[in-house]
């Protein structure tokens, strides 16, 4: 098998024909696949790096407005348990001068009682201490 140079010259510039030919149809029209896939890609993770840190303020907003929420929570807590509190220390404030009041009513009646029944010891003391010098007589 011998091959002429003209033939293999011509089998050259048919190979260099096919792959220009390849390279112009298939190679560069690959290549502006690529970019385009490449630059949407891109887009997509621009577009995605903007959502993201548009999600991550509206986290930050949603967060500030539960604090302050919640801030504003407690102090309605705080100022309801005062109320509370304020209203049961004036019923036991209440209660406590009602019982004080029937402590010192009592404490009178037995007081008065106690000085009826020691005024009528006095009385009788007379004249148990008669019967008794008259019993160490007799």
């Amino acid at each position: 098998m011998d091959i002429s140079l003209s033939e293999f010259l011509y089998q050259l510039a048919i190979v260099v024909i096919v792959f220009t030919v390849s390279i112009n149809l298939t190679f560069k029209k690959l290549l502006n696949v690529l970019q385009e896939r490449e630059s949407k890609t891109t887009l997509l993770e621009i577009d995605a790096e903007k959502r993201m840190q548009k999600a991550n303020e509206l986290q930050e907003s949603y967060r500030a407005k539960i604090d302050i929420a919640y801030r504003e929570n407690q102090k309605i807590i705080k100022i309801k348990k005062e109320e509370i509190f304020n209203k049961e220390n004036e019923k036991f404030k209440s209660a406590e001068t009602e019982l004080n009041k029937e402590v010192d009513s009592e404490r009178k009646r037995i007081i008065e009682t106690f000085k009826e029944k020691e005024v009528q010891v006095l009385k009788e003391a007379d004249t148990l201490a008669g019967d008794l010098v008259n019993r160490i007589v007799q």
